[in-house]
């Protein structure tokens, strides 16, 4: 009779652990339905930058000013980029996940350059 009990004890503790295991392992998975490879060259990212190729719908916004010691200000064009780099679907809820990647390029005039801030 005391083994009988003793089992029972035995498998009712190991059916907790294993349930409890189980839940454990019960992660949100995500498929990924969309994967690009990110632009690493700078003359690419520059030209898609300079002509306003982005894939994300809304336009961040950013702007520079190139200052002199003497408080003298120059407003610089500011270009900027947006790529895609993944898109993963929640397998349980449909839910998307992107993952996007923004480089900025700012315009200097070369006449700022040449004669270290002179506007």
């Amino acid at each position: 009779m005391r083994k009988i009990i003793s089992s029972v004890i035995s498998a009712i503790l190991l059916t907790s652990l294993v349930s409890g295991v189980v839940a454990k392992e019960s992660k949100t998975s995500y498929e990924v339905t969309f994967q690009a490879e990110e632009i690493n060259d700078l003359s690419t990212l520059f030209i898609r930058a300079k002509n306003n190729i982005t894939d994300y719908n809304s336009t961040p916004s950013a702007e520079a000013k190139l200052q002199t010691d003497g408080g003298v200000e120059k407003d610089l064009k500011v270009y900027h980029t947006t790529q895609r780099l993944k898109t993963e679907r929640n397998i349980a809820t449909s839910e998307q996940k992107e993952s996007y990647v923004t480089y900025y390029f700012y315009g200097i005039p070369k006449e700022v350059l040449i004669n270290q801030y002179p506007f």
